[in-house]
């Protein structure tokens, strides 16, 4: 709360971050600090296993996320070594998530509805911009987001090529 004249009033304060996180060796998010973000934006990710600047490998070194900010044309790299992980290669999947901030579980924000566009894998071992395989539409294996009894929002196919995120509560 924040008073004015006596008088309490609710103060709320919002910020938005590009993270990433590679499991099970980095339990939190790894806030991506020189990567801006703004409601509305649209954001491109490409995330795979290889060394370090290089093709994507499942024995490679790192896990590699390309982040790129379609609105504003920014771009990074970020490179989490991969460890003892050992990625198979046979499934890929993609989140809408609450991330834990400072240990808990904040208000999930009203989003309205989010969509990953034109999701696809790519299958081990194929060639650079070949054998990709769409993981969206009618064919992705859809969970909605639960805390406690309270749906905080429902994922679903919007299309033959994208998956739909629906805000429905805070927390």
């Amino acid at each position: 709360m924040f008073p004015i004249f006596g008088i309490l009033f609710p103060l709320t304060i919002t910020s938005y971050y590009a993270w990433t996180e590679f499991l099970p060796q980095q339990p939190t998010e790894s806030v991506v600090s020189n990567f801006a973000v703004r409601p509305g934006d649209q954001i491109f990710t490409e995330v795979f296993v290889a060394g370090a600047g290089g093709s994507p490998n499942l024995t490679g070194f790192f896990g590699q996320f390309v982040i790129m900010n379609l609105t504003t044309g920014q771009s990074t790299w970020v490179y989490t070594p991969r460890g003892t992980t050992n990625v198979g290669g046979s499934e890929a999947v993609c989140i809408m998530e609450r991330p834990t901030v400072g240990g808990s579980l904040p208000d999930l924000a009203d989003y309205g509805t989010a969509s990953i566009i034109n999701g696809s894998a790519r299958r081990t071992n194929s060639p650079r911009h070949q054998g990709y395989t769409n993981c969206c539409g009618a064919g992705a294996f859809a969970i909605d987001m639960i805390n406690d009894a309270t749906t905080l929002s429902t994922a679903g196919a919007g299309s033959a090529t994208s998956v739909n995120f629906t805000w429905k509560a805070f927390q």
